[in-house]
């Protein structure tokens, strides 16, 4: 089941990751990254740590333990950059510094729909968009328990959403009718 939202202006889609990975993100709608630049807050669960190399082609790397690219390009996807588990991206149009960095998707079950959410869940999700609003990012995507991609930009969140569906056929993998058309307001797409 895919879920769709909109919080603090941000457009935003969430599946379970046996649907979805950043592999297939990469692979289907790299329009949503190329270009941008990243602040990567968790690669598999930890910082991202980049290799000599990687600083030489512009990767930096800050105390907070974040790391940072200017500008992403297809030969940067192509690379090692990912973990297709427990990552957490913030993308801007410009190279930005995190002012907080606490990395979410670590938390299994962490997601931002689900009205059965209990108190400590509902703790992390209001501590989440608190760091969304300090950061500003254009777009952000954790992949840990779920996939979560979001954006200020609903067009890009229907792209990302279209292309799942697609992989998925028409009817999702739910056996649901899915549709990536229409507001958005927190529920599961039928």
């Amino acid at each position: 089941m895919i879920y769709t939202g909109l919080t603090c202006g941000y457009h935003f889609l969430q599946t379970a990751t046996d649907d979805v990975d950043f592999f297939r993100l990469v692979e289907q709608v790299p329009e949503v990254l190329v270009g941008k630049a990243v602040a990567v807050v968790s690669f598999d669960s930890g910082p991202l740590k980049p290799a000599a190399e990687e600083y030489r082609g512009g990767w930096t790397y800050d105390s907070n333990e974040v790391a940072y690219f200017p500008y992403l390009n297809e030969k940067e996807l192509s690379e090692n950059i990912f973990a297709n588990g427990y990552d957490e991206w913030y993308l801007f149009d410009k190279l930005t510094k995190l002012k907080s960095s606490h990395a979410f998707c670590n938390y299994s079950a962490f997601g931002l729909t689900g009205g059965n959410a209990d108190m400590a869940m509902r703790e992390l999700q209001e501590k989440f968009w608190q760091q969304i609003m300090t950061n500003k990012p254009n777009s952000f995507i954790l992949y840990g328990g779920n996939f979560i991609y979001g954006s200020m930009d609903d067009g890009d969140v229907k792209r990302v959403l279209e292309a799942f569906l697609g992989e998925c056929g028409p009817a999702g993998r739910s056996g649901e009718k899915a549709s990536p058309s229409g507001p958005m307001k927190g529920k599961p797409r039928p």
